[in-house]
Parts: C-alpha cells; sequence; structure tokens
C-alpha cells in the first residue's frame, strides 16, 4: 500500500477544494509513493504523537489538525516544532492533515456532530457548494437550552461546559460548528438558530450571543473534534476499502483539564 491510495481515498470522501481558503491540508510531510503497513490516526500532532507512531510501527500519520498551519521559517531542535519536524524526518514519517475539509463535506464531521444530536433537515450553516462549514437543523423535540447542555455533556462524555442564554428558555433550532466556530454565531442566528454550539469561543463572542438573544453552548475544542479519528477510520476502511494496519492515537490528549 503506498501513501498517496490513502490519501486519494480520503480526498475522494472530502475534496481539498473544500477547506476554507486560510487552511492547510493535504500531505504535509513525506513521499506519497511511500509503501504504508500501519497508519496512525490523531487529532494532533507533537513529538509524543511521532514517537507513538514510531513505536507501533506506522509509517503516516493522518490528522484533523494541520501539522503545519503557519509558514515554517527554520526547523530546529530549539523549539517544539522543530522538534517534531526532525524526528518525523529522521525516522521516515510522513503526515497528511484532512481539516475544514473535512469538516465541510457532506458526511463529514459536522454532519456527524449533528447526527448525535438526531437533528432533522440539516443543511449546511455557511454553503460551499452542496457542502459548507457548520450544520443547521431541528431537534427531535423543543427543550430547555440546559437541558441540551446536558445531553452534549452526555453524548460527549464532559464533566463541565458553559452556555450563555437563559437556561429555561425552549429550543428547537440548532445550528453548530466543530472547532473555533465562534464568527458564525451571528450567521446562526440570522438563519433563525435558537441556539449555537460550537468547540470555543471568545468572551466578546459570547457577548454578543447574549445580546442577540441566541443560546451559545462552548462544547470545547477538543472535545468536539476527537470524534474525526473514528470518521478518518471509516473512510479508509468502509469508504475506501483500504486494508491496512491502524492505530488510534493515546498520546495526543486534550491539554485543558478540568476540577
Amino acid at each position: 500500500m503506498r501513501i498517496f491510495e490513502i490519501t486519494n481515498a480520503i480526498e475522494k470522501y472530502a475534496p481539498k477544494e473544500l477547506a476554507s481558503s486560510y487552511d492547510n491540508v493535504g500531505l504535509m510531510l513525506g513521499d506519497s509513493n511511500a509503501e504504508v503497513s500501519a497508519v496512525l490516526l490523531t487529532l494532533d500532532v507533537d513529538l509524543a504523537v511521532a514517537m507513538e507512531a514510531k513505536a507501533v510501527g506506522a509509517e503516516l500519520i493522518i490528522s484533523h489538525h494541520p501539522l503545519i498551519f503557519n509558514p515554517v521559517k527554520n526547523i530546529t531542535a530549539d523549539t517544539p516544532e522543530g522538534k517534531c519536524l526532525l524526528y518525523l524526518i529522521e525516522n521516515h514519517i510522513a503526515v497528511y492533515s484532512a481539516h475544514t475539509n473535512l469538516d465541510s463535506t457532506l458526511g463529514g464531521l459536522n454532519d456527524l456532530a449533528a447526527q448525535f444530536l438526531s437533528l432533522s433537515s440539516t443543511v449546511p450553516l455557511e454553503v460551499n457548494g452542496e457542502a459548507g462549514i457548520g450544520r443547521i437543523g431541528v431537534l427531535p423535540v423543543p427543550m430547555k437550552l440546559s437541558q441540551l447542555a446536558e445531553e452534549i455533556k452526555k453524548i460527549y462524555h464532559v464533566p463541565h461546559l458553559r452556555f450563555v442564554g437563559n437556561g429555561e428558555r425552549m429550543v428547537s433550532k440548532v445550528a453548530l460548528c466543530t472547532g473555533s466556530g465562534g464568527d458564525l454565531t451571528l450567521l446562526a442566528k440570522d438563519k433563525g438558530a435558537d441556539v449555537y454550539i460550537t468547540g470555543d469561543v471568545k468572551y466578546n463572542v459570547a457577548r454578543e450571543a447574549d445580546a442577540n438573544n441566541i443560546g451559545l453552548i462552548e462544547l470545547g475544542h477538543y472535545e468536539s473534534e476527537f470524534i474525526a479519528v473514528d470518521l478518518l477510520e471509516k473512510i479508509i476502511t468502509h469508504y475506501g476499502g483500504i486494508s491496512v494496519n491502524i492505530f488510534k492515537s493515546h498520546a495526543n490528549r486534550n491539554v485543558f483539564s478540568y476540577i
């Protein structure tokens, strides 16, 4: 199995053209013609994940968050990023990232999040052709904002989350965007959403939501996107029909702790 055979299957499901203009997706590091016997799936790539890939014998890491996002001016052992890149290069481990294209595509990360809430009549929040960033749909039955927050805690197995708005308010139409989707809050309001769910938001965005009378639920960035690992596995094995040893990262972790 060669790297390009695996990445072609991902790009058939989540075309690179769907990625946001600011994003960096595709093969970050490595030779697309290199042979692969095992793949490590992860949300993020750091030195711990790179070392895990070597330990399990994975020649390819597939991540949701791009390994290289901002321009790299130098690669040295003086920075965590440099150490990670040097380790990957020295150990011939390639890295491929599927980010906002995986978020946007039909059947992608945002559709999966919508399915968790059993939303119906779901359409993209910000349209890009037939796909787009975020989703908006209708709950099976209206419920209080606080009840929806509790349901989300159970679904994602999180001990705490934050929300904005009157917890007693009934909500029915829900918009969501995994990751950092705070900039779409007012768009969700304009499209008639009673509540908007996203990974993380800035304080001014929370105040904006409150002033515009739209409920806002902050799930956590890691919590809203760690499901990308399961989705990538399904794309490779089920939709791509590719037989390769797949490992899911245990070294990748949420850097936030709860008390």
